[in-house]
């Protein structure tokens, strides 16, 4: 899945990957409060917010964490 435009994963849900994410130059994937991401890897090249808090986090069980592209 390649994100070309600004998009949010809603709070309190669980999104599953099938395949990589990756975030394109120019977009934003913003991820909401207690959401749990499972499978695939996110390839960063634009914009990743999360925005979990202490109380109720957002959960990563992925392939391979976030990276970073130039």
């Amino acid at each position: 899945m390649i994100i070309t435009e600004n998009t949010v994963w809603r709070a309190n849900r669980t999104i599953t990957l099938d395949s990589d994410v990756q975030i394109s130059h120019g977009a934003k994937l913003t991820i909401e409060e207690g959401v749990i991401v499972n499978g695939g890897s996110i390839l960063v090249a634009g914009e990743f917010d999360v925005k979990g808090t202490k109380a109720d986090r957002v959960s990563f069980d992925l392939a391979e964490m976030p990276q970073y592209l130039a």
